[in-house]
């Protein structure tokens, strides 16, 4: 079987309370989610808003895509303009 192909992403926002978050896809594809059970099977202890990333998507439950073997890219964090993203509720 072979490996899905790597994506490039950024953390759009994680909340480690809830053991979930979301991932902007370079070039602007539907944010992806992902749960706290992929970064427990890649190995990683959490995530931080705008780091880099590289991931695999997987079908989830409802057709609705999620991340999966996330690793963390070299360069971590993204620098972003004031008022670039409106804050999430």
């Amino acid at each position: 079987m072979m490996n899905a192909p790597k994506l490039n992403g950024v953390v759009k926002w994680w909340d480690a309370t809830k053991g979930y978050g979301f991932i902007k896809p370079e070039g602007g594809t539907k944010d992806v989610f992902v749960h706290i059970s992929a970064l427990e099977h890649s190995g990683l202890p959490g995530l931080s808003d705008n780091q880099r990333v590289q991931f695999e998507l997987k079908e989830g439950r409802g057709g609705r895509m999620s991340a999966i073997n996330l690793q963390v890219s070299q360069a971590t964090q993204v620098e972003t303009a004031p008022g670039a993203d409106a804050p999430r509720p």
